[in-house]
């Protein structure tokens, strides 16, 4: 019985140290998802400074475009600046779609790393369970067994 306990608390703590080192595997996880979040943003950032440095670019060059084309017709200078916008704003449509899908990206993987640490520590909370009631069994089992042969003494 005394090693039966003790076998139990080792599996105890065996138990305990897993769950442990899966509560620092998630923690590194986490650092590095944090690390993945800061690129993120970084690069999120420096597109919105790029935003606004092609902006005032274009303000300038919108500026100069007209003292230099005055002479032009108006059709020919309306025309070549909805094709520059239009490639323009499709350029940054698609940097800002992958950003975003990044983001999802990113959001989605954590959600779901989540939910398999969280399924993981309950399979294991299972497992430990029922170990435990399997162990609680045997211990009734051995009692009734040491109650039958001591009645089985006593009548003899």
């Amino acid at each position: 019985a005394a090693l039966e306990a003790r076998r139990a608390e080792e599996q105890t703590l065996a138990a305990f140290e897993a769950r442990r080192a899966e509560e620092r595997a998630l923690a590194v996880l986490e650092a590095r998802r944090a690390e993945e979040r800061a690129r993120a943003a970084t690069a999120i950032q420096a597109y919105l400074r790029g935003h606004a440095a092609r902006a005032e670019y274009r303000e300038l060059r919108a500026r100069q475009d007209a003292e230099s084309r005055r002479r032009e017709s108006a059709l020919a200078r309306k025309r070549e600046r909805a094709q520059m916008a239009k490639r323009l704003s499709e350029m940054e449509r698609r940097r800002f779609d992958a950003a975003a899908t990044r983001i999802q990206s990113t959001f989605r993987a954590k959600s779901a790393r989540k939910e398999v640490a969280r399924l993981r520590l309950l399979r294991i909370d299972w497992e430990l369970r029922a170990r435990e009631e399997a162990e609680a069994r045997q211990r009734e089992r051995a009692a009734a067994v040491q109650r039958h042969v001591e009645y089985e003494r006593r009548r003899a």
